[in-house]
């Protein structure tokens, strides 16, 4: 076998292909969750006021 024809194979792209697929998931799934958090800050405290 020469070792400078070597490929991954059927076996290194269905990896990759799953890899991809769940990195996507996760994507979809940050996407969605961060559109759900409120970002509104509440009121900073007044500089006069006592601490």
């Amino acid at each position: 076998m020469d070792p400078n024809k070597v490929t991954p194979g059927v076996l290194g792209f269905i990896v990759f292909a799953v890899l991809g697929l769940a990195v996507w998931g996760l994507m979809k799934s940050m996407n969605r969750h961060m559109g759900r958090i409120d970002f509104a800050a509440p009121p900073a405290p007044e500089a006069d006021a006592p601490a």
